[in-house]
């Protein structure tokens, strides 16, 4: 329907945490983004003063994995605003890009720490509006981070979000090719221990590059559809603490930096 509205809160989802690969969740589908349930972030993560705890409204938050995006295949839509913070760092500059098929629309750089921030995307224009992907891109480490969780400062690669506003148009209101054009790069999740947990292998020049690429490395306009590239992506559904995969299984204390 045209002119629908909806606000992403995350709020529905059960268990501890969700990969969103294939899930559809509000009418998008997404890409090197993930679910956080509040349980998972206080009970058995115990994390404290953390971009995750303090962007939190409800149930549910999503998180960025250093470079994600989330995009609609029928119709466009306009983003109104959302809540931000960064996971472990302060200072951390984040992009976020607007793309309308294979065309940059919008690009914004806001410096995130784990306070969170509201931002309003009607104020830039048309740049947010009649789009059909969002792309949200750490661009460095930033500054340390809170000692609560750790003892020490902390950093990392993970962006939170919540409350997510959006309004949804018409499906043939400048639909074009949509989806069509975009070759997203490989998930940077994989094989890693927690995807959510601070980055420690920092190493001697006090930098750890982001492992995520952006749809700018690809050229943007790839030629071939970024569905076929999920299609042949796995990422784990709901799971519960019994149930972890090794892929995403809670790590030993060591690999938090205990």
């Amino acid at each position: 329907m045209s002119g629908t509205k909806d606000n992403l809160n995350f709020n529905s989802f059960s268990g501890y945490y969700h990969s969103l690969y294939h899930s559809s969740y509000g009418g998008f589908d997404w890409f090197n983004m993930m679910e956080l349930n509040k349980s998972m972030i206080n009970n058995i993560l115990d994390y404290c003063d953390t971009g995750y705890n303090n962007v939190l409204h409800g149930r549910g938050e999503g998180v960025v994995l250093d470079n994600g995006f989330m995009y609609t295949y029928a119709q466009t839509f306009n983003l109104k605003s959302g809540i931000f913070a960064s996971a472990w760092s302060t200072n951390q500059p984040v992009y976020i890009y607007a793309w309308a098929n294979d065309t940059q629309k919008g690009e914004i750089k806001v410096d995130l720490s784990q306070t969170p921030t509201t931002i309003g995307f009607a104020k830039y224009g048309s740049e947010f509006k009649n789009i059909n992907l969002i792309e949200i891109r750490v661009a460095g480490k930033g500054e340390g981070g809170s000692t609560c969780t750790y003892g020490h400062e902390t950093y990392g690669y993970q962006v939170a979000f919540d409350n997510l506003k959006i309004t949804l148009n018409s499906p043939g209101a400048n639909r074009g090719q949509q989806g069509h054009h975009f070759l997203l790069p490989h998930p940077s999740h994989h094989h890693v221990a927690n995807p959510f947990a601070a980055t420690w292998n920092i190493g001697v020049s006090g930098h750890a590059a982001p492992s995520g690429s952006s749809l700018h490395d690809t050229g943007g306009a790839a030629g071939t559809g970024y569905h076929s590239e999920l299609t042949t992506l796995t990422g784990p559904g709901e799971h519960d603490h019994a149930g972890l995969t090794n892929q995403f299984a809670l790590p030993q204390s060591e690999h938090f930096g205990l």
